[in-house]
């Protein structure tokens, strides 16, 4: 444990020389249409959206083309149902993701993130052809000496090997978030975690033990990158004790918890070099807003490696913007769209950005704000440079691998 407590020390006084390397302000204005263009692909390589047609056709092309030519997008996350959307699942057999993922990267027309959280139990978008066993699984197996540190990396290598062959080049996975030490009884009892909400439920997370977290962890990173899949540990600063009666996608409200949660974080970032890392929509008591928000979080995590990538957790969930339950709201898309631009100036690199079918009023927002923010000085270009350098070097080693 004084190996994971140096790493979490030396992190925090280092994220403070993050901060004193600001950029500077200058503007850059924009006066013809080629270079307007060329600032739409800026902006659109920070952001990660989604596919709300999947079935072959009109709809779907037309959609492909919004997003890619119109809007530049940096790349794009698979979901395998739309709650209380009457859409046809995206991605319901083998045969059909691998046409969705090779279509979308024809339409692209150039490297682009095909991403997709597959972590296994209730959270694997390919659940319906490819299941997998749940993070609480593995953690008990490791626990109780069932499985290896050796095995985890095994079957993390062999999911990533998987997803590469279907076309996707970043696993949102694994969750080290930390479960509270008030989990053991009911391990001791019943065999499980439980069933209590954290961040959906118990089995999405290895477990209480903040030591063994972290080195299954960094297991599942190795597995997973060494097949050629980038992968994205989360939900920093950590989630795991953080309990209510609501998953915290739909409850986003304050959390007040030890800094030991972020040692698995740390931990990886230092032993398995994660492609990425995503910060959670959730106020932390040393921030003062959502992580996903939170300049002083980029830093601390940025203080371990100048050039890690982070990505935002998805902005149209329940607290954030949109609630599931009511589908598309208008008066909601000015929360969405301020809030991602707040994340990227923050420092985010990747910004999950869904559409929900409405391109135009939630990624076209987007660009528009970024753009006023440019006008304003409130955001540089040398920002967005540094951004996109940070995603073209990840999809340069991830994309196209074999």
């Amino acid at each position: 444990m004084k190996s994971l407590m140096s790493i979490l020390s030396k992190a925090m006084v280092a994220a403070g020389c993050i901060a004193a390397a600001a950029g500077s302000n200058q503007k850059e204005p924009v006066s013809t249409p080629e270079a307007s263009q060329t600032l739409n692909c800026l902006i659109g390589n920070t952001f990660i959206t989604d596919i709300f047609n999947p079935e072959p056709g009109e709809k779907r092309d037309k959609e492909l083309k919004k997003i890619f030519i119109d809007y530049c997008a940096g790349g794009v996350i698979l979901y395998n149902r739309f709650p209380d959307f009457n859409v046809r699942e995206q991605l319901p057999d083998e045969k059909s993701a691998k046409e969705l993922i090779a279509s979308i990267k024809k339409s692209a027309g150039h490297k682009i993130f095909v991403s997709v959280d597959v972590e296994g139990g209730i959270k694997n978008r390919l659940n319906k052809f490819h299941p997998l066993p749940s993070q609480e699984e593995i953690g008990i197996k490791v626990l109780r000496g069932e499985w290896s540190l050796k095995d985890v990396y095994n079957h993390c290598n062999s999911v990533g090997i998987y997803l590469k062959d279907m076309g996707i080049n970043m696993n949102l996975a694994p969750v080290v978030d930390v479960l509270g030490k008030d989990v053991k009884e009911t391990l001791d009892a019943t065999g499980k975690f439980g069933d209590k909400y954290f961040i959906g439920k118990y089995e999405r997370s290895y477990g209480y033990d903040i030591e063994l977290v972290s080195k299954i962890g960094a297991e599942c990173v190795k597995g997973m990158q060494d097949a050629g899949v980038a992968a994205a540990p989360k939900h920093f600063p950590g989630l795991g004790s953080y309990l209510t009666s609501e998953d915290t996608h739909i409850d986003c409200s304050g959390i007040t918890k030890s800094e030991l949660d972020k040692i698995p974080f740390f931990y990886i970032m230092n032993e398995s070099k994660p492609a990425s890392v995503m910060n959670a929509h959730a106020k932390d008591y040393n921030y003062g807003k959502f992580a996903s928000l939170s300049k002083k979080a980029v830093q601390e995590i940025r203080a371990v490696n100048p050039e890690q990538s982070i990505i935002s957790d998805e902005f149209t969930i329940s607290c954030m913007g949109m609630p599931y339950d009511k589908g598309y709201e208008p008066g909601r898309v000015e929360n969405i769209v301020e809030n991602a631009y707040q994340s990227l100036k923050a420092g985010h690199n990747l910004i999950l950005l869904r559409n929900l079918g409405h391109a135009d009023e939630i990624i076209g927002g987007f660009e528009n704000r970024v753009k006023k923010g440019l006008a304003e000085g409130d955001i540089t270009y040398k920002h967005l440079y540094q951004m996109r350098k940070i995603n073209q070097k990840l999809l340069e080693k991830y994309e196209g691998r074999r």
